[in-house]
């Protein structure tokens, strides 16, 4: 899926088993509130990608320290930095 809103993108590329469409519908909304919350602080977000790792989704906005974890229908911010730039030449997997 992907979505055109103000001036970004959300991209989530659905695993099997895929979800049902209530969940996708709140994945894309809970989205939107991160974007928009981004948007407040007049902070520019281009991409929002939504990740699968081991049945798990995660929410990465254009490669920032900035790492949210879909949790009980809502996105939880997982990062432990108190860093919100960008995370240039590293690469953690989860």
């Amino acid at each position: 899926m992907i979505s055109f809103k103000g001036f970004g993108q959300i991209i989530y590329t659905d695993h099997l088993p895929y979800s049902d469409p209530f969940e996708t519908e709140s994945i894309y909304k809970q989205s939107l509130l991160i974007q928009d919350s981004f948007k407040q602080q007049k902070i520019a977000c281009v991409t929002l990608e939504i990740l699968e790792i081991n049945n798990e989704k995660y929410l990465a906005i254009d490669g920032r320290l900035n790492l949210y974890k879909w949790q009980n229908g809502i996105w939880n911010l997982v990062s432990n930095s108190s860093y919100h730039g960008y995370n240039l030449f590293q690469k953690i997997w989860l």
